[in-house]
């Protein structure tokens, strides 16, 4: 009776998508290692936790259960390109005929158990062991390729022990003598199992290998609750951490373990306070810090209340008047000195040497005597020369523009300014804020 394949892939596929993956696996290889459990349980707890989740079907290989069915024509080709194998080095491919039988043979130790090893592993017999490598050739990787015709069509494989069981092989039967001392000094329920019953029970044998993983997870995990720090025994949280249970319901534990970015912040402080090297000088420094902007504060409130409307429209004024007295000032000026050999009198440069040849005239070249002095024999103070007519005349016309009323109304409202400028409000320093620490200011 033929098999039935796509009925048996549909089968599996209504089974849970870990016990599909299982099957996929052992369709593809013997047996199941320790890290194939693991990810088959990890995806058994995923199952279980988001069973409406969408899974991909796993691939089950149609054509390993149709190699099984009746009708399948296979046929083995040779071995060839032996790598690290054994001690097999051969210089040729070992080639099987087109007859219903090849015999191969040769001396003891050429090589003959090492091929049927091969094909023990590639084709899933139960007489299967680990691949030895060649000691002649070092650390060499295992290899090999085999070629086979499957259905009329020649095919070839490269194959390495890592790779196992290959399906398109799997319905190969081998038989040697190791092969029949299992099935005579091993224990056998039975002398043949058909292959397909055999993937169910090593299907079964691997579900109860899960069901040992799952189980020594759960056994790994707390089985009662951690305690609460002696500290905390009086907290209204261990009173309700003491009463917890199953029955508890979804929002009282959320309202109980919320998280806030703010509870998140306090205990972030906490951390960075706890791993200070030096907490009095960081102390010490925070409260520098603390005094430092309390004093900006203080002086900035200076500022705005100085800065009110009345006192910029004063000042503003005052500066507007001190400008256009100024400038009246400096027109007649400029009518005195428009007569004048040198550039540049009447400028500010040119007002304080003035001021400062009137001092020395006074207090010590011409003591008591009213600057300019223009006597008889009157000499310049700053030249020591004898002065000419024109130029006592100049000095006088200098003196009489400099005691003038105009420039006396201009230095009156340029003092004014300077005065409204030099109040408190306005000429504050720069404020030097201490550099910022890491630490929040307790």
């Amino acid at each position: 009776m033929p098999l039935d394949t796509a009925n048996l892939v549909n089968w599996f596929q209504e089974r849970p998508f870990w016990i599909q993956e299982a099957a996929r696996r052992l369709l593809t290889k013997e047996n199941l290692v320790e890290a194939d459990l693991a990810e088959l349980a990890a995806i058994c707890q995923q199952q279980a936790a988001a069973p409406k989740t969408t899974q991909k079907l796993a691939a089950l290989p149609e054509s390993a259960f149709a190699q099984k069915s009746a009708g399948v024509s296979l046929q083995l080709s040779g071995i060839s390109e032996v790598k690290g194998i054994e001690a097999l080095n051969p210089r040729s491919p070992l080639a099987f005929n087109q007859e219903p039988l090849t015999v191969v043979y040769g001396g003891t130790g050429v090589g003959k158990s090492g091929y049927i090893r091969i094909l023990n592993s590639v084709c899933g017999s139960k007489n299967r062991r680990k691949l030895l490598g060649n000691v002649f050739q070092g650390s060499a990787a295992q290899s090999c390729k085999i070629s086979y015709v499957l259905n009329g069509t020649a095919k070839e494989i490269a194959w390495q022990p890592s790779d196992g069981l290959q399906a398109e092989l799997a319905v190969l039967e081998i038989y040697d003598s190791e092969c029949g001392q299992v099935y005579v000094n091993s224990e056998n329920e039975v002398t043949f199992e058909p292959w397909l019953l055999g993937i169910f029970q090593r299907l079964v044998e691997a579900c109860t290998a899960v069901d040992g993983v799952l189980q020594t997870e759960i056994a790994a995990l707390p089985s009662k609750k951690p305690v609460m720090p002696v500290e905390l025994a009086a907290s209204p949280a261990a009173t309700w951490y003491a009463q917890l249970n199953a029955q508890t319901s979804a929002a009282d534990v959320a309202q109980w373990c919320d998280w806030s970015p703010a509870l998140k912040e306090e205990l972030e402080s906490l951390h960075a306070r706890l791993l200070e090297k030096n907490p009095a000088e960081q102390a010490k420094q925070l409260r520098t810090r603390k005094a430092a902007l309390e004093r900006f504060s203080t002086e900035l409130i200076a500022i705005r209340d100085g800065l009110t409307d009345a006192i910029l429209a004063t000042s503003l004024t005052a500066k507007a008047s001190a400008t256009a007295k100024r400038k009246a000032a400096s027109e007649d000026a400029k009518k005195v000195f428009d007569e004048s050999p040198l550039d540049g009198v009447g400028l500010e440069s040119w007002k304080l040497l003035w001021e400062q040849a009137r001092a020395y005239s006074e207090e010590v070249a011409y003591l008591e005597k009213e600057f300019p002095f223009t006597g008889d024999d009157a000499r310049c103070v700053l030249c020591q020369q004898s002065l000419g007519e024109e130029a006592k005349l100049r000095l006088v016309s200098f003196e009489k523009f400099v005691k003038g009323e105009l420039e006396s109304l201009a230095k009156k409202a340029e003092a004014e300014v300077a005065a409204l400028l030099q109040k408190p409000s306005l000429t504050k320093r720069p404020f030097h804020c201490p550099s910022p620490t890491t630490s929040p200011v307790t």
